[in-house]
């Protein structure tokens, strides 16, 4: 079990990044990151054109951080990909769609759903790798936290504190 804990590490890194860019107080500008996993939900929404102005304004931040410039950067060719026809606007969604339902059902310790909701994202092709990325690491740890009680109920424990973020964010 010591290969699981890199990802776990990393896995909740992005949390805590997820968690940094969906929080919103009221009387305040978004930030990069903020504008970022917002153009994700947009996505999820069918919203495309919302989302392209969203990672737009995200990249032009200087203090944007490497991962979500990337997830940026490949979700802006996406998005691009999308509005000249040349990727499937439905399948984007869906797939989309599956992430953040994975993200919720993990949220709500409905582990078994979740590691199928990350399934599907993963079988699809129309996905950022970055994001693929993100999948894979969220299924490796619910993998790993399955066959474990102590563990399964620490994952639960820790990502239950991030439900209320995810409300506005989750399909």
């Amino acid at each position: 079990m010591k290969h699981v804990k890199a990802p776990v590490v990393i896995i909740l890194s992005l949390i805590v990044l997820f968690l940094a860019a969906t929080s919103s107080h009221a009387g305040r500008k978004w930030t990069a990151q903020e504008h970022c996993f917002r153009s994700l939900r947009f996505i999820a929404d069918g919203e495309f054109e919302e989302a392209r102005v969203e990672v737009r304004m995200a990249l032009k931040s200087k203090q944007l951080p490497e991962p979500v410039k990337t997830i940026a950067e490949e979700t802006l060719k996406l998005i691009g990909d999308v509005l000249a026809g040349e990727i499937e606007k439905e399948k984007v969604i869906s797939c989309f769609r599956h992430y953040f339902k994975g993200l919720k059902y993990t949220a709500d310790g409905k582990l078994g759903k979740a590691e199928e909701e990350f399934r599907e994202v993963l079988k699809a092709t129309q996905m950022p790798e970055s994001i693929r990325r993100i999948a894979e690491e969220n299924l490796k740890l619910i993998e790993s936290a399955l066959g474990n009680r102590m563990k399964r109920e620490a994952v639960i424990l820790y990502l239950k504190g991030r439900k209320e973020y995810d409300r506005g964010y989750v399909a």
